[in-house]
Formats: C-alpha cells, sequence, structure tokens
C-alpha cells in the first residue's frame, strides 16, 4: 500500500522532534473513517498540537486531518 504523502507530512512536521530536541507526541493519531461520495476511502484523525513549538506553555489546539488513499491504489 502506498503512504498517504499529505498525512504523512501533516504527522512529521506535528510528531517529530525539531533540530532543537522537542519530545515526541505520546500517542499515534487514531484515524477513523469520514468518506464522502468524492473520497470513499477516506480517514480523519484529531491531533492535539502546540500552538506554538517553541514554547508549548502557551497552549494546545486541536486540529484535524483527513487522509486519502491515491487514486487507484488498493488497501
Amino acid at each position: 500500500m502506498k503512504l498517504w504523502l499529505g498525512a504523512a507530512a501533516v504527522a512529521a512536521a506535528l510528531f517529530l522532534p525539531s533540530a532543537a530536541g522537542h519530545a515526541r507526541a505520546e500517542s499515534a493519531p487514531v484515524w477513523v473513517p469520514c468518506a464522502t461520495a468524492q473520497e470513499p476511502g477516506a480517514e480523519c484523525a484529531s491531533l492535539l498540537v502546540p500552538i506554538d513549538r517553541d514554547a508549548p506553555e502557551h497552549g494546545m489546539r486541536t486540529v484535524t486531518v483527513k487522509r486519502v488513499p491515491a487514486p487507484g491504489v488498493r488497501g
């Protein structure tokens, strides 16, 4: 199965440590079906991320992301 690059890029940006050595998030996203007629294989997840990665004391926000398989790819 091919990687879902858009979601992978978002997850990497949100969860991987920066050059300054920030820690990873404690858990992986939980993907749930959110298919539509236009995107039948879509899955969505909500992620809790810091507003400012370099100043986590500024609080957190929820970001919702969607991943959609590439056309022609079968899971």
